[in-house]
């Protein structure tokens, strides 16, 4: 794999193969799980309470990141046809969404089925509901058609400690993979069909 400047690349916390909480899959929930680092949610003083994974929150303190078509090509290697799911998550990965967009594109060509985990609500995002919303840090649509267009699911809001639902022993693939009852599952190829993306 090839290492880049800190700010040329993807900052990728730590990936894992084989992974049963990360999501559904047809092979006995097996994906892949990488955790990207930066949450600004989080580095603006307002994290999600109970947030597992504080060490993920400041992507300043990554020294170098990784090449996207390098990382994607790594992955593609060791991942046969059969078992390509993976699931992308942190902190949060659409801080990263200038490199998250091709390097979902470069997976996707190769047949993976990709989910990501993110604390923005799509419905806030796209103001589906006809309501004004201040969303701090709003990502521009266009970048999130590009996203949209790569992806399969996405798992949507913040984590909240009292609706907590995960249990890391259910086989479903989705109660031990989401955190709390308020997150919505959205199947992109509906929703890109539903909003003409």
């Amino acid at each position: 794999m090839k290492y880049v400047d800190a700010d040329k690349g993807l900052k990728v916390f730590d990936i894992k193969f084989d992974v049963t909480t990360a999501g559904p899959s047809p092979n006995n929930n097996k994906r892949i799980e990488l955790f990207l680092l930066g949450c600004d949610k989080a580095m603006r003083g307002d994290a999600c309470e109970g947030c597992f994974n504080r060490r993920l929150w400041d992507s300043n303190l990554a020294e170098f990141s990784c090449d996207i078509e390098s990382l994607a090509n790594w992955i593609i290697e060791r991942t046969p046809e059969n078992e390509r799911y993976i699931t992308i998550g942190g902190a949060e990965p659409t801080f990263q969404i200038d490199y998250l967009i091709p390097f979902c594109k470069m997976l996707k060509h190769a047949g993976f089925h990709i989910m990501i985990y993110t604390y923005r609500e799509l419905l806030h995002e796209f103001n589906i509901s006809n309501k004004q919303y201040n969303t701090p840090n709003k990502i521009p649509v266009s970048k999130w058609i590009a996203l949209l267009e790569n992806i399969d699911m996405i798992v949507d809001g913040p984590f909240i400690q009292e609706q907590r639902m995960y249990q890391e022993d259910a086989s479903d693939g989705f109660l031990s993979s989401i955190g709390s009852g308020n997150q919505r599952i959205w199947d992109i190829r509906f929703f890109n069909k539903y909003h003409q993306l």
